[in-house]
């Protein structure tokens, strides 16, 4: 039971109480949307029964018209510099990323501007991001890395590297 599931990128889905959580909405809404048949980006595994239901929290942000003007979210975090929501939200949570927490409709949410994203994004690449313009997969680009003595200036919580600093890479 998958209905354009193409639209939206697979990490984008999770079950509706962590779906609901990162769109800043509460489980109520993501089940009367569900139940009401108005959530199109549905993934369903039968074998793990209620467990197995997924949605699409772009999609369920788009359809809650939460709006958190001018504040980026770990959504949109990790979009925009090509990582996972857990390191996007993890970057914001160690204020790599200056960020901060908002009282907002359900509870609280971590947050950053615009403009703190710009200016990570001038001084840092992703491995991802880095991969994708050299044409090579990340493991081997963070080899041919290691190699030339670039160090990462990043590490992720289990020590992969996670971003270059950008002037290391223009060089």
């Amino acid at each position: 039971m998958t209905r354009n599931a193409g639209e939206a990128r697979s990490s984008d889905f999770c079950r509706p109480h962590e779906a609901a959580r990162r769109a800043l909405c509460s489980i109520d809404e993501v089940l009367e949307l569900l139940a009401n048949g108005e959530l199109e980006q549905v993934t369903y595994q039968a074998e793990y029964l209620f467990e197995g239901i997924m949605v699409s929290t772009g999609e369920l942000r788009a359809k809650t018209k939460v709006p958190y003007p001018g504040w980026f979210h770990p959504n949109e975090v990790a979009e925009r510099l090509c990582i996972s929501y857990d390191e996007a939200a993890w970057l914001m949570r160690k204020e790599t990323l200056k960020s901060e927490w908002i009282n907002y409709r359900f509870g609280t949410a971590i947050v950053t501007t615009k403009q703190a994203v710009d200016e990570f994004d001038k001084r840092y690449i992703s491995v991802s991001a880095a991969a994708k313009v050299a044409g090579k997969l990340p493991p081997s680009l963070v080899r041919k890395l290691g190699k030339s003595g670039v160090p990462p200036a990043i590490n992720n919580q289990s020590g992969r590297p996670l971003f270059y600093h950008r002037y290391d890479l223009v060089s």
